[in-house]
């Protein structure tokens, strides 16, 4: 009769475990996208998150925080339009917006940033941004934007750099070297104080904007996490 109920017991204790490990539920990935390329100040732009909840979860809500501007809508959902404080003024300013989703275990991540880029565009500002671009897809835009600022005393490069999160930022920092080398091999004469590079930890992965625009426009102002270099002081 004991052996009977142990066993009876065992089943019993093995089929709530085995349910158990069947209702666990992952933690999801969160994430947030922003705008693409420039934005201009005076502009709204959206930010979105996207987390991916499984079947089963508890009802969770959103909390934003920005770090310059105002959120105009959205507060409280998925989606916010943030709106730059700084119109009319040649300035340049990152906007970092992150969520915080409430609701999901403690042991999972719960927060996640994007930025936004703001400049007073003047004439001379062409903008482009790339995804993971091989070192030889990058090779000619480099020269095609070398060839522009060449054109025109009054402009300067600058470039807002994702540093993925399996990324170093020493790492990030010798491809900057590299990419200055490439200017005075094309140029020995080229004047790498007219490039600017701003690093950036994103979990997105890596990822790069650029610009050429006026030298009177200040450069953007970096936020938490942000570290901004100027070519004349990379070693090469």
């Amino acid at each position: 009769m004991k052996e009977i109920l142990f066993w009876v017991l065992l089943t019993h204790a093995l089929t709530i475990t085995s349910f158990g490990q069947k209702t666990a539920l992952k933690c999801p990935t969160v994430s947030v996208a922003g705008p693409a390329g420039v934005s201009v100040p005076g502009e709204s732009v959206l930010f979105r998150a996207d987390v991916g909840i499984s079947d089963g979860f508890p009802a969770i809500s959103y909390e934003w925080t920005i770090s310059a501007g105002k959120i105009i809508d959205g507060q409280g959902t998925r989606q916010i339009r943030v709106l730059s404080n700084q119109v009319g003024i040649i300035v340049g300013i990152i906007v970092t917006a992150t969520v915080n989703i409430k609701g999901l275990p403690n042991t999972c991540v719960s927060s996640a940033s994007e930025t936004a880029l703001y400049v007073e565009r003047s004439s001379g500002d062409v903008w482009e941004d790339f995804d993971n671009r091989s070192w030889k897809n990058e090779r000619p835009r480099l020269d095609n934007l070398l060839i522009r600022i060449r054109q025109n005393p009054e402009y300067k490069a600058f470039f807002y750099i994702y540093v993925g999160s399996d990324e170093t930022l020493d790492g990030a920092k010798k491809h900057i070297i590299k990419m200055v080398r490439h200017f005075k091999s094309r140029d020995k004469d080229f004047d790498a104080g007219r490039l600017d590079f701003a690093l950036q930890k994103a979990e997105r992965g890596h990822y790069t904007k650029f610009a050429i625009m006026d030298n009177k426009i200040d450069l953007p102002k970096c936020g938490d996490g942000c570290t901004l270099i100027n070519g004349k002081h990379v070693n090469r």
